[in-house]
This record gives structure tokens, C-alpha cells and sequence, in this order.
């Protein structure tokens, strides 16, 4: 069985468990990462469950669409509207502050949609059924890129005053 989300879910790890809407605890890998957009591709033993249904058809600006998932060892289920699509991503917003990053849109027919992910101070969505296409690609062909971040920073203010206006601070890893 192979699992569409976003490595914000895993927080670091290569491998994890996965609960089943039976109880059972089963263990899945990336087996293909995409540094672009952060989505992973997992796979796991089968679950024994039908598959989410993926959506054909991109949503229009102004499209409601549902964010479920596990959040902050909660349950969430936040309404998200599509604000805009552009470059084969969707432009997302909720009347919450935060949505939750890495979580699957479902349209209201409950296909799988996207998942959300963070772009700078922005959401976006990623389209489920064209990042499946491309990490099962990647994962058939035993491509599985990885990749190592830094944060930056740009002295200036009391940054700059404390250790000069030369160069970048390094934030966070």
C-alpha cells in the first residue's frame, strides 16, 4: 500500500507506524521523497482497505474542501477553501489561523484531493493524484532523494551589531 503525505508528518524519520481504523499498528517507509514540494511516498504492508479515491477534476477559486487528519495528537477536521490555482497548486485559506501542514483536502465528495503544505507564509495544496504519479515514479525507478535544510538569516538590526553585517546567521537546521 503505498501513503501520499508530507514529511512535516514524520518530523525527521525515515520509517514509522501507522495506525489502522482496526487497531493494528503496521509500519511504513518513504520510499520516495520529493525536496520541492516535501511530500513523501510511504508503503507499507497492505492495509486491507480500499484506497482513497483521488480527484479528477482541479477546484475552482472558491472551492470549499475538507482538511482531516490527525493533528497535534488530536483529531482535526478543518473547512479550507481553494483561493486560487496556479502552477499546479492550490492557493488554500480557512477561517482558522493555522492549518494544519501536511494534512490531506478531501473535496465534498470524499476524494482525496491534496495535501497541504507550507510556502513561505502561505498554504498550499499539492494535487493528490499528480504527486502520486510522480513519487511512484520515482519510487519504481529506486530514486529516493533526500535532502538536509538550513535556515538563514541576513544580519541586520541588533544582529548586526552583535556580530557584523558580513555574511548570514544560520537559525535553525
Amino acid at each position: 500500500t503505498y501513503i501520499l503525505a508530507h514529511s512535516l508528518t514524520l518530523d525527521g524519520r525515515s520509517a514509522v507506524q501507522i495506525s489502522t481504523a482496526d487497531g493494528r499498528m503496521v509500519e511504513a517507509r518513504v520510499v520516495a521523497y520529493e525536496p520541492s514540494t516535501g511530500l513523501v511516498l510511504l508503503q507499507s504492508e497492505a492495509l486491507g482497505r480500499a484506497s482513497a479515491v483521488l480527484a479528477d477534476v482541479a477546484p475552482a477559486p472558491g472551492t470549499l474542501a475538507i482538511a482531516v487528519g490527525r493533528w497535534d495528537s488530536g483529531e482535526a477536521v478543518v473547512p479550507v477553501f481553494v483561493t486560487g490555482v496556479r502552477d499546479g497548486r492550490y492557493a488554500i485559506s480557512a477561517r482558522v489561523d493555522d492549518i494544519p501542514r501536511g494534512i490531506p483536502l478531501y473535496n465534498l465528495d470524499g476524494e482525496l484531493l491534496a495535501i497541504a503544505a507550507p510556502y513561505g507564509t502561505e498554504v498550499l495544496a499539492y494535487p493528490a493524484r499528480d504527486a502520486i504519479a510522480r513519487l511512484i515514479a520515482r519510487a519504481i525507478a529506486g530514486e529516493r532523494l533526500t535532502s538536509i535544510g538550513a535556515i538563514l538569516q541576513q544580519a541586520a538590526g541588533m544582529l548586526a551589531e552583535m556580530f557584523g553585517d558580513d555574511g548570514v546567521i544560520v537559525t535553525g537546521v
